[in-house]
């Protein structure tokens, strides 16, 4: 920072010093128009300024604002600084022009408060009557300058100010209507002169020429206080001198040899147009370093048009300097490096648009082109760029709003304290940084430098997609020749509710005369082409008219406000009629004709014109939008053109010219030109084919792939109703039974489809024709039945199942409520229709039924069978090579492992599938609908894509899961042909996405849309035909390749609601003959574990969510939907935010996660020390027993007096407050001496377990730097070398015993450390966690309420006292008078003698880790239940607790005589986080470790990878705050600060646990395991990374891994496995390990292998590890024949099922081939051979034929009965049930 800031705190003592130290030397010369000169030094102007300062001192104008209204020249030079000598607060405006507007002066001097107004004697008359006859302008009081005697100089008195005194008003005149007062105090000024000083690299000898206006920051601070601050000579010239004469400024510069001079952009494109090469060549600028621009964006096409055109006259690219800045930061805030050239970079345009940044290496019609303002670690300043909205920092990959804090930055706007709050007091959501000034300016910072991308206010939003008008606008003006380029602006406007663009722009002089239709046109055809924007009105303006400042900037808001209003001078204004086509529009649209032959007959040149021609009238058609709203160049995206109107162009390309348009290419958003191409090259290639189709040989009983699937589907599962079709519609109004009948009749002959059955004939599925036409129509009385008995009669209709090969497959029930209200009932299975034949199915009989009412003869016509002709087409598909294309294309789409979904169940998932379901409807409003659809528009995409990707957005939050499937039907209707068939034409295409970059959602749409344009191009691959060959691992529990479906209905034929209806929407009317109202169905079949559908109706989305309602509740999937509302909200209004920050949680629900199940007002804060409280015990029960061991015990005055004793002793050995004190002693009472005297003698322990390995002890006492080492004589030898002072307790017992047994004098406080105890670490090394007096002893009181532990309780200090459930077992009995029973180490390995321990002692309070609680079961088992167990609480802790593992202890117990408690809980968050009592009901229907909720003072929240709170039941890390939080960990800062957080959601920390958990509906928390492989054995908390560090120790050992196996529920093991140089035995390692590594640490199994496997993405793939000792025979490759006849029978059968030679009897079916129709044709030959009747699910269930053939033969023995697949389904579930929960609780743990 330069001298100067340093030496001055105002500008009256800079300029002083000036006029005192350079009296004579030139500060400033003004150039005037006629090329003379007039210079003053500092002397002359500070004497002049004094003189003025002297007379606004004598009016009592000091602290008063004044109004300076001044030519520019030397006079306002004097009254800017005759207001800072005079404490007055200078108001710099522009004088206003002979019968100018006066309202903004009005303004300014309003908001200002301005009593006095300063000017010269030559100005004054012209304005004063002005003034007076001027409201709000008439008090002012005037103050004439340029007649004062300078003898008024010596009167002056300097005024007391300072640097934080306020220097002057700027009063902005940019796009605001209101002028705001910017407050600059002198050390704003003082710091921002010096800043630009350093920046620009300005010395003495610098010399400036400034033409920019004195009354604007960059004329004012730039070019008047800058070089008084620099002290060096600037030349100052009249704005309009160069406006009128730009060469003026250039000559000077040139004359000068002037090294400074800047403007805005405009000013630079202004020398480049109105400079000639001949004046330009007589110019010398070699001597011009900086040439600075700001103010307004910076082009790098104006940089580079500027350094070519002037590169002759000497001017060097280099002398650029683009900074960036604002009034409100006084004037600099960022400038580059000086001399080196403009950083110019090319981004993606539409990534900006979207806030996203990217960097492109090849220039295309969308890259936008930036200049950096700047090197942001130059500023000195801090500088964040932020989301405007969330007020969370961007990453460097995104644009958002920019936000400055130092000291250059504004006091604020004057008399606008809100503004001032709103403006300069903004801080950061996520640390509270701030205050910051919100620029306003949109921009980001990429490899540390500034790129300024527009201004929030100004950005056009349009359809949901930003718009920079600074782009439109140089768009516009590079377009045509009669356009003025810089003098237009691009605004928008609300018409009919929406945001439209309009473009004022002026006309060049010589043009004003030329075709401005043509104009028009022209900038049209530029924006839409270059950014995909309609042009709602294009007003062409006369030269020189359009609203600008001052200082020249064009003024949008005046723009906007004259359009408006009609106050611009317009030469011509073309606006579009509407938004909307009117009927007569349409008919033309939709009336023209042009077919394939008629095209050919025009001349060649001709063609595609007239294509063109057509082509838009039928787009506008389709689109409902006038053909003159439509351009020929236009993308068809841009005007929201989606997949059902794709397919409606689609089919009228196809009849009228017989070409083929693949879906893809149309919702790849072609133009209307683009398409014409399209289709008249293809015309063209086919000209001599006379338009007839290939012959094909139509096989009328062939199944499709799809029905084949249904077929088999159903053989599955007979008895299911899954693949019903039903839906119910109210008819309100009397009805025509007959002629309602007569036409269903009319359709069942019409399409045959429906008269189809399906069965086994030679091996195969066929379908065959009913004979006779008879239609199923049931007519039932339902008058007398209540709501709830017909909504059940529907339910059992709609769910009857059909039998494929003889039920009529559609059933008609009407029942009648009465003569007014009848309700209709269609139920269809699948097989034979899909939503499209149902749309199909609905406008026939609509159209149908007047006819039969008024007794019209109805021509039936020939059946449609259609359908037949399609499932040949997708044989010769199929067959060809555009079939293999397809399947090669699915199978890279699809290639690796597959994901299986894994969301968040309430329920196990059942080993078989069920289709038991339920639904859930929803809306989403009208406001979030449409902006959706903007949104969609504004991407290129459709609704559907972006209601997918949403879709598939919910699913990645919900599972974590950033590689997903889901399914979506596609309507699979290929050609034109099939529009009006009934048939099963759908077909899913399965669609994946990928998170892993962490997209935000813009970003992800982009790859959706790709993905669904690539699957739209492959869809005519059938989806089973797929499975069969990707022939992905089959499990009857869940549906191949995908367990989620998204459905956008959108009915071809939908003009009147059809798809509510589909919904089941009951709000959904239907007028007409045959008036419909929707009428839901309930108790729905799920085909999959959740499918959303949803469709627009009435300007809204209504949706629905089915699902298996044997896995989720209700309550879970309204949640879901609540959920998905608020995603979509969320979507519309940001969507360049991240997918994984978008909201999630409804207002209720998030209130309720993070503060309704939190008590953030619970207080147990204690000042005592635990020793403290102690002694307080011990005055109350000094007699009573307070420790025990084996047959010694002490009372509380002994064990007082020992403690003690050892603490004076301590104390003299230098231990005091926060002093770590090694203790290493064996299970004893000197276990609890020691704890407790070292805690008197105010330090804390640091347990130091003899039973671990030396290294270990070393490491502790090393990174502790433990300067006292508590011990037992028989340890020193096993005791490392280090520099502690060691004490032996049993050597030095003497010393110690002649110290006093008082109380010793408090010395420590409750914030002082009470332990450290060291836990496992993940890099191997583990880290000391600090534990103070008060988190302890708030524990005991917080909790009390639950437990009221007494002196007559009864614990065991059972557990290690490394390990901090010690703590709890200390201090629980010793503060509430209790008797502590120390449990021997041999004992508490040996749970029989442990029991006895617990009986005989009469233990009332036992803490348990439930892997020791198990053993302590079973020997309970063993020995016996005693009479004398005395057990009030078992209180489980350090480990998961599998609550089925504690059915035997309530088989043996009352369950209201001992409780048993669950506490979760982490050693940094002080042993205990929640509380959840137990009963037998828990063990009986609870999941998985449910472990409550938080210790009252204690705050839990379950939060997901980015920090914010889950969903209730949706797993999420576990994060813990309040009083329970450690101080972090010793010595390790960094880790601290990553795992100890602030807490955004109240006050204080949070631990970030590293524990996965979820919240359960009654707010209860489900402990899931560990996010990070630790795991937790016999309640010791294991890195296993530490184990795996300390194998790769030995020196044979290349690679370690280290898995936790679960044996049996909630039992594990360590199973370590190794790559090694050399063979090693588990021995070998094993000892190894154990001298590095606690025994609990030691893998119980080590296995070797040669490598480990790895996932496809390179990381250890552990699940495919060998299983240790898993007792599995190795699977032979080798032909084993059949035994007996049954197998010879069975191989036979699958040999021809298989189409294979031979088949051995432990082959497995699916491994050899096989799939669904496979295993069907197999399935039916054994029980038409065999004569064994048997469910299909079987042949799943035994794979073998050895498998199959025992469970045949066993049938044979029980003579079993036929089984329907519930009851198989059920038998299944029987014997698994016992596992179902252990199973869910595991594989819950391993998410």
């Amino acid at each position: 920072m330069a001298e100067t800031s340093t030496i001055f705190h105002t500008l009256v003592e800079l300029l002083r010093w000036r006029a005192v130290e350079q009296p004579e030397q030139l500060a400033y010369t003004f150039l005037l128009e006629d090329g003379s000169e007039v210079s003053y030094t500092y002397q002359e102007l500070d004497q002049k300024a004094r003189a003025l300062g002297a007379v606004l001192q004598g009016v009592g104008a000091t602290g008063e604002r004044a109004l300076l209204l001044y030519q520019p020249g030397f006079e306002y030079l004097v009254a800017f600084f005759g207001c800072l000598y005079g404490g007055v607060q200078a108001v710099p405006a522009y004088p206003p022009r002979q019968n100018g507007n006066l309202d903004r002066l009005q303004a300014v001097v309003s908001d200002a408060e301005a009593k006095f107004a300063l000017t010269t004697s030559g100005i004054l008359p012209g304005i004063e009557q002005r003034f007076a006859d001027t409201p709000g302008l008439q008090k002012i009081q005037w103050i004439v300058t340029d007649t004062l005697s300078q003898q008024l100089s010596s009167t002056w008195v300097e005024p007391v100010i300072g640097t934080e005194s306020l220097a002057f008003l700027q009063y902005t005149s940019g796009s605001t209507s209101a002028p705001k007062g910017v407050m600059l105090s002198h050390g704003n000024l003082l710091h921002n002169l010096a800043l630009m000083q350093e920046r620009f690299g300005i010395t003495k000898q610098t010399e400036g020429v400034i033409w920019l206006p004195p009354y604007h920051d960059m004329g004012l601070i730039g070019g008047i206080l800058q070089p008084l601050y620099g002290g060096y000579h600037m030349s100052l010239m009249a704005p309009v001198s160069f406006i009128t004469k730009p060469v003026r400024w250039l000559e000077a510069i040139s004359r000068k040899g002037a090294t400074l001079g800047g403007g805005p952009n405009f000013a630079y494109d202004l020398c480049v147009q109105k400079v000639t090469p001949e004046q330009r060549d007589a110019l010398d600028l070699s001597k011009w370093e900086n040439a600075f621009t700001g103010a307004e964006p910076v082009r790098p096409e104006t940089l580079a048009k500027f350094a070519d055109y002037f590169a002759p006259a000497g001017f060097r690219k280099e002398a650029f300097y683009p900074c960036y800045g604002l009034a409100e930061a006084t004037l600099f805030v960022t400038g580059g490096v000086r001399q080196e050239r403009p950083i110019v970079r090319d981004y993606d345009g539409e990534g900006l648009e979207q806030n996203q940044v990217i960097l492109v290496d090849a220039p295309n019609d969308t890259t936008r082109t930036l200049v950096s303002s700047g090197r942001v670690a130059l500023c000195e300043q801090q500088i964040a760029i932020v989301n405007p909205d969330t007020r969370i920092t961007c990453a460097e990959d995104e644009v958002g709003e920019i936000w400055v804090s130092g000291p250059s930055v504004a006091q604020g706007y004057w008399n606008r304290p809100t503004q001032t709050a709103e403006t300069f007091a903004a801080y950061l959501e996520q640390d509270g940084a701030g205050p910051f000034l919100r620029t306003g300016d949109l921009g980001f910072v990429h490899e540390g430098e500034l790129y300024v991308t527009g201004r929030l206010k100004d950005l056009i939003i349009i359809r949901g997609r930003n718009h920079y008008p600074q782009d439109l606008e140089f768009t516009v003006g590079e377009c045509h020749q009669a356009i003025a380029a810089g003098f237009g602006a691009a605004v928008a406007v609300e018409v009919d509710g929406e945001e439209r663009l309009v473009i004022v722009q002026e006309v060049e002089r010589t043009h004003r005369k030329s075709n401005l239709e043509e104009v028009t046109t022209a900038i049209r055809q530029a924006v839409a082409k270059h950014h995909e924007l309609q042009v709602y009105a294009v007003v062409l303006i006369k030269p020189a008219s359009i609203p600008k400042t001052s200082s020249g900037k064009i003024q949008r808001h005046l723009c906007k406000e004259r359009f408006v209003q009609g106050g611009l001078d317009v030469l011509l204004q073309s606006t579009l009629d509407g938004v909307t086509a009117s009927t007569e529009d349409l008919a033309v649209n939709q009336g023209a004709g042009l077919n394939r032959e008629q095209l050919l007959t025009l001349p060649a040149v001709e063609r595609q014109m007239v294509l063109e021609t057509h082509l838009l009238e039928k787009a506008a058609g389709v689109l409902k939008i006038a053909a003159t709203q439509l351009a020929n160049d236009q993308s068809l995206n841009a005007v929201g053109l989606d997949s059902l109107m794709a397919v409606e162009l689609k089919n009228e390309l196809e009849e009228c010219f017989g070409v083929s348009v693949p879906l893809a290419r149309l919702l790849d958003g072609p133009s209307v030109a683009e398409l014409a191409g399209d289709v008249l090259e293809q015309v063209v290639a086919n000209a001599g084919d006379g338009r007839s189709s290939t012959p094909i040989t139509v096989h009328p009983n062939e199944l499709s792939y799809g029905q084949r699937a249904l077929w088999f589907m159903q053989r599955l599962a007979p008895e299911s109703s899954a693949y019903n079709i039903a839906r119910a519609v109210s008819i309100p109004g009397a009805l025509d039974l007959a002629a309602l009948k007569r036409s269903f009749e009319v359709l069942l002959s019409r399409h045959p489809q429906l008269r189809m059955n399906f069965v086994m004939q030679d091996g195969e599925t066929v379908q065959k024709m009913q004979e006779y036409n008879v239609l199923y129509f049931v007519v039932e009385d339902a008058t007398h039945l209540s709501e709830g008995e017909l909504a059940e009669r529907l339910s059992v209709y709609a769910h009857r199942p059909f039998d494929l090969a003889r039920d009529s497959l559609l059933r008609v029930y009407l029942l009648k409520r009465s003569e007014q209200e009848h309700i209709l009932l269609l139920s269809m299975h699948h097989i034979i229709v899909d939503f499209w034949s149902l749309a199909v199915l609905v406008k026939e009989l609509r159209e149908l039924y007047p006819l039969m009412q008024s007794g019209s003869s109805v021509e039936v016509g020939q059946p449609n069978d259609s359908y037949g002709e399609h499932v040949a087409r997708q044989a010769e598909l199929l067959a060809g090579v555009r079939g293999e294309e397809l399947l090669a294309y699915w199978k890279k789409q699809l290639g690796g492992t597959l994901p299986l979904l894994n969301l968040p169940t309430d329920r196990p998932r059942p080993p078989v599938q069920t289709y038991r379901g339920d639904s859930r409807s929803f809306r989403v409003t009208k406001d979030v609908t449409h902006q959706l659809k903007q949104l969609a528009q504004a991407n290129g995409a459709t609704l559907y894509m972006t209601l997918l990707a949403a879709f598939q957005v919910l699913l990645y939050r919900y599972s974590g899961q950033d590689d997903l499937l889901v399914g979506s039907p596609t309507a699979g209707r290929s050609s034109a042909k099939f529009a009006d068939t009934v048939g099963y034409f759908v077909n899913p295409v399965v669609l994946r996405a990928d998170f892993r970059d962490q997209p935000s959602f813009s970003e992800f749409l982009k790859q959706v849309r790709l993905t669904v344009l690539a699957a739209l191009d492959h869809q005519d691959y059938p989806l089973p035909l797929l499975v069969e060959k990707l022939a992905p691992k089959r499990d009857l529990s869940y549906p191949p390749l995908f367990q989620a479906m998204f459905v956008l209905q959108k009915s071809h034929l939908d003009s009147d609601g059809l798809t509510g209806l589909a919904l089941q929407d009951s709000t959904v009317r239907l007028e007409g003959a045959l008036p419909f109202a929707g009428y839901p169905l309930a108790g729905q079949m799920a085909q999959f574990d959740l499918t959303l559908t949803m469709t627009e109706h009435d300007g809204e989305l209504l949706a629905s969510f089915d699902y298996n309602s044997d896995l989720f509740d209700a309550a879970t999937i309204e949640r879901m939907s609540g959920h998905l509302t608020e995603l979509l909200r969320g979507i519309g209004e940001a969507p360049e935010r991240k997918v994984s920050q978008m909201p999630l949680l409804t207002p209720v629900e998030r209130e309720q996660v993070l503060y309704g199940w939190n008590d953030s007002q619970a207080n147990f804060a204690s000042e005592l020390c635990l020793h403290e409280r102690f002694e307080q015990q011990v005055e109350r029960t000094p007699h009573r027993v307070a420790v025990a061991y084996e047959e010694q015990s002490l009372t509380y005055a002994e064990l007082n007096e020992r403690a003690n004793r050892l603490a004076h002793y301590l104390r003299s050995c230098g231990v005091g407050p926060d002093v770590l004190v090694g203790l290493c002693v064996e299970r004893s009472l000197e276990t609890i001496i020691g704890v407790l005297g070292i805690l008197k003698a105010g330090g804390a322990y640091v347990p130091l377990d003899p039973t671990y390995p030396p290294e270990r002890i070393a490491f502790v006492l090393e990174d502790a730097s433990i300067s006292v080492l508590l011990t037992q004589e028989k340890y020193l030898s096993i005791l490392p070398e280090q520099s502690a002072r060691v004490i032996a307790l049993d050597r030095d017992e003497d010393e110690i015993a002649v110290a006093s047994g008082d109380n010793p004098p408090s010395i420590a406080a409750a914030n002082h450390l009470a332990y450290v105890i060291y836990t496992s670490g993940s890099t191997g090394r583990p880290k000391g966690v600090l534990i103070e007096h008060s988190n302890v002893v708030r524990l005991l009181d917080a909790t009390d309420h639950w437990f009221q532990f007494d002196e007559e309780d009864v614990w065991t200090l059972f557990h290690s006292y490394a390990f901090d459930f010690s703590v709890w077992e200390i201090w629980g009995a010793l503060l509430f008078g209790g008797k502590l029973v120390v449990v021997p180490y041999e004992v508490s390995r040996d749970p029989q003698a442990f029991y006895g321990l617990v009986v005989q002692a009469g233990v009332t309070v036992l803490n348990q880790t439930p892997s020791a609680f198990r053993q302590l079961l079973a020997a309970e088992e063993a020995v016996g239940v005693s009479p004398d167990l005395a057990l009030r609480y078992v209180i489980f802790g350090g480990e998961a607790l599998d609550l089925p593992s504690l059915s035997p202890w309530y088989e043996r117990h009352d369950e209201q005589k001992t409780v048993l408690v669950n506490m979760y809980g982490i050693t940094e968050t002080t042993v205990h986080v929640t509380y959840r009592a137990l009963s037998m009901q828990d063990v009986q229907t609870a999941v998985g470790s449910v472990i409550g909720g938080p210790i009252p003072d204690l705050q839990v929240y379950v939060l997901d990878e980015q920090g914010q709170p889950v969903p209730i039941g949706v797993p999420g890390e576990l994060y813990v705050g309040g009083a329970g939080l450690a101080r972090g960990y010793l010595n390790r800062a960094e880790l601290t600060a990553e795992r100890f957080v602030q807490n955004q959601f109240g006050p204080g920390r949070l631990y970030k646990s590293g524990d996965l958990a979820r919240f359960l509906p009654d707010g209860q928390l489900q402990y899931l395991g560990r996010i990070d492989h630790q795991v937790k054995v016999r309640g010791f908390r294991i890195e296993l990374g530490e184990i795996e560090a300390a194998l790769e120790q030995h020196p044979s050992v290349r690679e370690a891994l280290v898995v936790a196996w679960d044996e049996v529920p909630g039992e594990k093991r360590l199973v370590a496995y190794v790559v090694a140089d050399r063979s090693l035995t588990g021995g070998d390692l094993r000892a190894y390990v154990k001298e590095r590594l606690p025994e609990y640490m030691v893998p119980s199994v080590f296995m070797q292998i040669d490598a480990f496997p790895l996932t496809g993405n390179g990381k250890v793939d552990r699940r495919a590890l060998p299983a240790p000792e898993s007792g599995r025979r190795d699977v032979s490759t080798q032909y084993a024949a059949p035994k007996n006849e049954l197998q010879r029978q069975l191989a036979i059968i699958w040999q021809e099922a298989l189409g294979i030679e031979q088949v051995g009897i432990y082959d497995n079916f699916f491994d050899l081939g096989g799939h669904s129709l496979s295993l069907a044709k197999a399935h039916h030959a054994i029980q038409e051979r065999l004569l064994h009747t048997f469910s299909i699910v079987e042949m799943f269930k035994h794979p073998t034929i050895d498998a199959l053939a025992s469970f045949l033969h066993q049938g044979d023995e029980v003579a079993e009965p036929r089984l329907g697949v519930e009851q198989l389904r059920d038998k299944a579930s029987r014997k698994k049930e016992a596992l179902n929960r252990q199973k869910q609780f595991r594989k819950d743990r391993r998410k």
